[in-house]
């Protein structure tokens, strides 16, 4: 088998298609590159590369060998990562995927609580809808993922199941919405409504409005424009008259300082929880720093179900809490 030098050289230069750029890009000579071909045409008997006008590209030998080359590289440096994470909380980089839907409400309080508590504690956080965690977890892209529950297990996957409070419904102060004051979700038919990109665990409230408007769940889902980007959601409240279906926490700040309305559509007061989770793969043993993640994300979803305005005052701006502070010295 080729060494992992060997490995990275040969995938290099397929990418580069040129042994002087990837001699550059690996920090080798040129000859050192050429060898390292020669050696492995010499060992599996057949041409591994060849020159297609001013390109060096892999034969059909070598596409099959640097196809395995990749996944190889891949699952080495999937070892490394969980090896590093494995020694401590504050070794290697945890990789935190996360669907925006229910992440922005918690996983920044959580991240703070861990940083204060382990200050060597490193992490990245990646942009993953429910639609593609299963297959960035299976992958490795992830070590850990934060989002709404599609409430279906896997025998490879272990989850850990929250609730969460339902979304509200709010509209810019000068929506026509505000003067008509819609009741229910059937109310906010003529309206344009944008709102996250769910699973069908999430659509519980709108049963009724389907019902009355004969609809099957597909068809009204078709009906609402939907994002994978809470922050382009509250976005368009701003610049477009759209209702936006949204966590709270989402609108928190705007709904205190008056520039949005919530609207007090009866089918989002409810009482009942929709279902989050933190997922992550079950074959293995969970490292340190995500165990401790997930105890700070289990005290965060458990804040939330038990304050009855959990985002009350969490994310005011820098000159409000300085304004507030100010305030109370004086009185």
């Amino acid at each position: 088998m080729a060494s992992e030098s060997q490995l990275r050289h040969i995938v290099t230069l397929t990418d580069l298609a040129s042994y002087r750029q990837a001699a550059e890009m690996l920090g080798v000579t040129h000859s050192a590159l050429s060898q390292t071909v020669s050696r492995l045409e010499a060992r599996y008997g057949v041409k591994l590369f060849e020159r297609v006008g001013r390109r060096t590209v892999p034969t059909t030998y070598g596409e099959v060998l640097v196809a395995a080359a990749r996944r190889s590289l891949d699952a080495l440096r999937a070892a490394n990562h969980e090896i590093e994470l494995m020694q401590s909380v504050e070794s290697g980089k945890l990789v935190i995927g996360a669907d925006q839907t229910i992440a922005q409400a918690v996983l920044g309080q959580a991240l703070a609580m861990v940083a204060k508590a382990h200050p060597g504690f490193r992490f990245t956080v990646r942009n993953v809808s429910w639609r593609d965690r299963d297959e960035a977890l299976r992958s490795h892209r992830i070590d850990l993922w934060l989002g709404p529950d599609e409430q279906r297990d896997h025998d490879d996957l272990a989850f850990e199941r929250y609730p969460f409070p339902y979304p509200i419904a709010v509209c810019r102060a000068d929506h026509p919405a505000v003067d008509a004051k819609p009741e229910s979700l059937l109310d906010l038919a003529p309206y344009r409504v944008v709102g996250g990109d769910l699973p069908d665990s999430y659509h519980a409230p709108f049963a009724a409005l389907e019902a009355a408007l004969g609809l099957t769940p597909e068809q009204s889902r078709e009906g609402y424009v939907t994002s994978e980007n809470m922050q382009l959601v509250t976005n368009l409240v701003f610049t477009a008259e759209v209702i936006a279906i949204i966590p709270a926490m989402q609108a928190s700040y705007f709904l205190k300082v008056g520039e949005i309305v919530q609207l007090p559509i009866k089918e989002l007061q409810s009482s009942k929880r929709l279902p989050a989770c933190v997922a992550w793969r079950a074959d293995r043993s969970a490292a340190p720093a995500a165990e401790v993640l997930r105890a700070a994300l289990r005290e965060c979803f458990k804040r939330i179900n038990e304050e009855k305005q959990p985002w009350q005052g969490l994310y005011d701006r820098p000159s409000q809490r300085a304004a507030a502070k100010q305030a109370q010295a004086s009185a």
